[in-house]
């Protein structure tokens, strides 16, 4: 499984876990290439991803993603923050 694949799957998870997420259980749709772009802009700067793991397996995470738009460039639109139990 690669790695977008496995974040999304902690996604799904967590939103069946918790109620604190933004998506409710079985609303969050499978889009890999989001989520590709999500860690992409992470790694070059344009985002914040932080992902948790132990023994190879995603546990939690936390993102924010920068505003795209001139007067909202220098805020965060999206943060979340949640542990899987494990």
């Amino acid at each position: 499984m690669d790695e977008a694949e496995q974040f999304w799957s902690l996604m799904n998870q967590l939103d069946y876990e918790t109620k604190y997420m933004l998506y409710e259980p079985g609303e969050r749709t499978k889009n890999l290439p989001r989520i590709e772009s999500l860690i992409r802009d992470s790694v070059e700067g344009q985002g914040f991803l932080l992902i948790a793991e132990t023994d190879n397996k995603l546990i939690g995470y936390i993102s924010a993603q920068k505003g795209r738009l001139n007067r909202i460039a220098l805020s965060a639109w999206e943060s979340e923050c949640q542990l899987s139990r494990f």
